[in-house]
């Protein structure tokens, strides 16, 4: 929902003409939110959950089951996960012809059928109903049961979550416990301990099995949580490697490969049992260790066998400097009410609120977008943290100039109404559905303002997460400007509220493995692909 004419923009010059045959067009998209989650309250939560014992037999077939869902697919393969799961998950008995939900109920539960048959040709082992596990969602039909008894486990979605979220935190605080005491990370702060620990995942290797080979490409960064690792050199004399030396916990490996892009030097390998370690693909370490981190790696000597430390940063260069900006004058709301405006049209309709185009009856010549959010609606929606977020994020970007501009905010007893600047040139979308499809110089320079506008987001740990079409507007010359910030916050770390809207969701959004900053870059992605071809990669 956007602060801009919905009429649509007029036609850039480098447009190309719309296919008179081929022209594709979809619905406008709304942005959707689950249950704010947070750390601090899924503890108590998931200790009052009522956990039953089940048979191999449900075992077996909820894993089948959530293999088979994509929502749920991650979670079967985690055994922690999966075995709390299968504990809190409830067992639902039910005769022929009751229902197990009725069309247009507003779903929250996601079922998997044991025994017995349900309408629609669902025999053991059907799964349905896994949107509710993301967001509130009404049912598009009823399903009832159509044998003499049918057997079901249902998991509700705030059991779902939480359960999830508690194991990953958990997990998170003892990586961050263990990387305390690693030596290479003694010296970084909390915050880059924090995105370390959430870039690390846990690989087990069985001993005598090979982490990475002498001669191959490296690919992984490994840090060992337990066990030893033998570092073996092959060479004339010994073709089959000889050990040099041994890791044990809190020593790395694997890292000179990725930072030189030269083939591994050395076989690493599991010895005297199995072998814990924290593993970390080539991407994100550079990503990580490029710019954000200053450690010291190993130099290794010529024959491998001792080594020292050697400072290595600024392996990926900088990004430039942030662009310096004065603070814009932001007004004192509070003498204004709903009288200091009139209203003049209807700009747009969104999940939680309109906006209207308003004149300011102090200054008649001035316009604004007033954003109008029920407050009765964000309270029965469960939105006020959603609504507080907003406010407090606009309040305190200082006006780049692809950002659109909060310039007060007022109440009244009903309402709460923001006050924004009127971008004319309607939104990104009117000009998709308008030309059909842009041209590469159109889509690459709407997505470098795009871009800028994220970067600055992002530099001030503002995660915009709902970034589609609808809420980018243009202003009379054609330029960028974000709009509508009801679902951004700021964290710099993991957030784990299923939220935006589900085309342009990023994978860990939807698989509720908690996101950053990233998410944004994949709904630009899919923008990108929209603006090319008139449709987005996934509707």
């Amino acid at each position: 929902m956007g602060c801009g004419a919905s009429t649509p923009a007029p036609a850039r010059k480098d447009a190309e003409a719309r296919p008179a045959a081929a022209k594709a067009s979809r619905r406008k998209l709304r942005g959707v939110a689950a249950d704010v989650m947070s750390v601090r309250d899924v503890g108590s939560y998931v200790a009052q959950l009522a956990r039953e014992p089940k048979s191999a037999a449900e075992v077996a077939t909820l894993r089948k089951a959530m293999r088979g869902c994509q929502i749920l697919a991650r979670s079967a393969g985690d055994e922690d996960i999966f075995a709390e799961l299968a504990l809190v998950a409830k067992r639902v008995e039910l005769a022929l012809g009751e229902a197990v939900y009725a069309e247009g109920e507003v779903a929250s539960t996601w079922y998997v059928l044991v025994a017995g048959a349900c309408s629609g040709e669902r025999g053991p082992g059907a799964e349905f109903g896994s949107p509710a596990l993301l967001y509130d969602q009404r049912r598009a039909g009823t399903v009832s049961c159509c044998s003499e008894q049918a057997t079901l486990l249902s998991l509700d979605r705030l059991a779902y979550r939480s359960v999830v979220l508690q194991i990953h935190d958990q997990r998170k605080k003892q990586y961050e416990e263990f990387l305390r005491k690693v030596p290479l990370f003694a010296e970084i702060s909390d915050v880059h301990r924090s995105r370390l620990a959430d870039a690390l995942k846990p690989v087990m290797f069985a001993s005598g099995a090979s982490m990475c080979v002498q001669g191959e490409p490296g690919s992984n960064f490994f840090i060992i949580m337990s066990g030893e690792v033998a570092i073996l050199v092959a060479d004339d004399a010994c073709p089959e490697g000889k050990e040099v030396v041994r890791r044990q916990e809190g020593d790395y490996f694997g890292e000179i490969s990725l930072l030189s892009g030269a083939p591994v030097t050395a076989t690493c390998q599991a010895v005297d049992g199995e072998v814990m370690c924290l593993a970390m693909g080539q991407k994100r370490f550079k990503r990580l260790f490029g710019t954000n981190f200053n450690v010291k790696f190993r130099e290794y000597s010529s024959d491998t066998s001792s080594s020292n430390y050697v400072e290595r940063r600024n392996l990926v260069p900088a990004n430039a400097a942030e662009t310096s900006l004065k603070n814009l004058a932001f007004w004192d709301g509070a003498n204004l009410n709903t009288s200091s405006f009139e209203n003049l049209r209807t700009l747009g309709l969104g999940a939680f609120g309109q906006v209207h185009l308003a004149k300011y009856e102090a200054e008649p010549a001035k316009f604004f977008a007033v954003k109008r959010l029920a407050k009765a609606h964000v309270v029965d929606s469960n939105q006020v943290q959603h609504t507080l977020d907003e406010v407090a994020v606009m309040s305190s970007l200082s006006g780049h100039p692809n950002i659109v501009r909060l310039c007060t905010y007022f109440t009244d007893t009903e309402n709460v109404y923001l006050v924004m600047e009127f971008a004319n040139g309607g939104e990104l979308y009117s000009l998709i559905q308008h030309e059909y499809r842009l041209t590469q110089a159109a889509t690459t320079a709407l997505s470098a303002e795009i871009l800028s506008a994220l970067a600055y987001l992002h530099g001030q740990n503002i995660m915009f997460r709902d970034l589609k079409p609808e809420n980018v507007l243009l202003n009379e010359r054609g330029s960028v400007k974000l709009a509508d910030f009801g679902l951004a916050k700021r964290s710099s770390e993991r957030t784990y509220t299923v939220c935006g809207t589900p085309d342009y969701m990023a994978p860990e959004i939807l698989l509720n493995l908690g996101h950053g900053t990233a998410c944004d870059y994949w709904a630009l992605g899919c923008m990108v692909f929209e603006m090319l071809t008139g449709l987005p990669p996934v509707s």
